[in-house]
């Protein structure tokens, strides 16, 4: 099996780069900052085989900064293929399992083990198509590895502090799973992850400066990156904003600026730090004040379990005075921008409800779906007048598969509806 990823990328600013140091193939004609990468039109990947595509290494993402000594690097571990559907062809190594059947003896699911591993669904009319699982592709992070702060190196050629390369003083890391495999039993390999490494270094980074990070060490898709300084326009993980956004008369508009460093713990800023609102087209400069302290990371919160659930201290950056409508971002002097929102005279809630009853509407069943309202196209479910006929179950929702099922008797989903079946048929369900 043989995959081609080719990347074409086009843009004007450069905030940060990333590639494999000494190792670029040709001259860039075309560059684009997606994400925090910069990617060449002329950079091709080849994945000669289906051996490869199940190996396929982490990959960096983005880096920026969280504090003026602190680096952040994202790394986006494994990829999840989605579920398809295909005509079965059998092969020499398949094996095909049979679930419980139904009171006329009707197999419920048939399911197929190819190579030792799990394959999918035979479903349809005679069985004769084939829904594959989705599969979880590519090699997890090495943790260990990744947590030695040996491991990594940081130099820089204009930046007289790291002339020569130093390790960072500690390495703190933060994972968590990003997405899973419905149906997968491949042990270990049902889910995705995503990381965030903390370097803390032993100075200062300086804006408009460019670092090399080198990590041969890791199990990355390159062995080195380099990061641009340019905390202005680099979107920091400590910056949180709604991305809702705001109308311009809200009564409340606050930014926050907070970072839980997984076993680092949460990270303290100084108080009184300047931040600003920045036209995200023009670069102007509109608004700027000092943040104030939200929540301390040991106090509980005042809610629910009263567990505090950040683990760190939340900075508040209140522009409730701000009201003039366009798109920004909030910057952290010396840290790093948030994601870029809207402020606007009326459409901000307006199009947050919209999308909200989009998706009400997008799932309902026994109507057609189309346009205008949608553009999802979908024929009528379920209705009565094309013949569907419903019967109730003296089952509960508490007690079926398909509903709690508290008590645990439910092992096929339908077994216990079909055994509370009254014949009794309800009507215009």
């Amino acid at each position: 099996m043989a995959t081609t990823k080719i990347k074409s990328r086009i843009a004007a600013l450069v905030c940060f780069m990333l590639f494999s140091a000494g190792n670029i193939v040709g001259q860039p004609t075309a560059k684009k900052v997606v994400g925090g990468i910069k990617a060449s039109s002329n950079k091709t990947e080849v994945l000669t085989s289906e051996k490869d595509l199940y190996n396929l290494p982490p990959k960096v993402t983005h880096i920026s900064a969280v504090a003026s000594d602190v680096l952040c690097i994202e790394i986006d571990a494994c990829q999840l293929l989605p579920i398809m559907q295909m005509p079965y062809h059998a092969d020499s190594t398949d094996v095909i399992s049979i679930g419980s059947k139904t009171p006329l003896g009707e197999a419920r699911s048939m399911s197929v083990t190819r190579n030792g591993s799990p394959f999918g669904w035979l479903v349809g009319k005679d069985r004769k198509t084939v829904t594959q699982f989705e599969r979880v592709i590519g090699n997890h992070l090495n943790i260990e590895v990744a947590d030695a702060s040996g491991n990594y190196l940081v130099s820089s050629t204009s930046d007289p502090s790291y002339k020569k390369a130093i390790h960072p003083i500690n390495v703190w890391r933060k994972s968590k799973p990003s997405n899973w495999a419905i149906d997968s039993e491949w042990p270990g390999k049902a889910y995705t992850a995503k990381h965030y490494l903390y370097l803390k270094l032993p100075n200062r980074l300086k804006a408009g400066q460019t670092y090399l990070i080198q990590l041969q060490a890791l199990n990355l898709h390159k062995p080195s990156v380099f990061y641009v300084h340019d905390p202005v326009h680099v979107r920091s993980e400590a910056v949180h904003v709604s991305q809702i956004g705001f109308r311009a008369d809200d009564p409340y508009k606050s930014a926050y600026l907070s970072v839980w460093m997984g076993n680092g713990g949460g990270y303290t800023y100084p108080g009184n730090l300047n931040f600003y609102l920045i036209n995200d087209k023009t670069n102007k400069r509109f608004f700027t004040r000092k943040t104030t302290m939200q929540w301390k990371g040991n106090v509980p919160e005042e809610i629910g379990t009263h567990v505090n659930h950040s683990g760190t201290d939340v900075l508040r950056l209140d522009f409730s005075r701000f009201k003039i409508p366009g798109r920004y971002r909030v910057y952290v002097e010396g840290i790093g921008a948030g994601y870029p929102f809207n402020i606007d005279e009326e459409n901000t809630w307006n199009h947050a409800f919209k999308i909200s009853m989009k998706g009400h509407y997008n799932h309902r069943s026994g109507i057609e779906m189309g346009p205008p309202f949608t553009d999802f196209v979908r024929p009528r479910s379920f209705h009565p007048a094309d013949g569907v006929k419903v019967y109730q179950s003296t089952c509960s929702l508490l007690n079926s598969g398909n509903g709690l099922n508290a008590l645990g008797t439910d092992k096929g989903n339908f077994k216990n509806l079909c055994e509370g079946l009254t014949g009794k048929l309800v009507e215009n369900a």
